[in-house]
């Protein structure tokens, strides 16, 4: 199955947050959320996505 999304070990800094390293990989046609609690870095891995 083709992937639409991939990530391999991506990390990220910000000031003292560290997000990672993250792997993830989203198939196509797929519904992914992002779930975790206040301060887990779902903001900053959607962020990610679209850049």
């Amino acid at each position: 199955m083709e992937n639409v999304v991939r990530f391999q070990q991506v990390t990220k800094q910000i000031d003292d947050f560290t997000l990672g390293p993250v792997s993830i990989d989203i198939p196509t046609g797929f519904v992914t959320a992002l779930v975790g609690p206040n301060g887990a870095g779902k903001s900053t891995l959607r962020e990610l996505l679209a850049t």
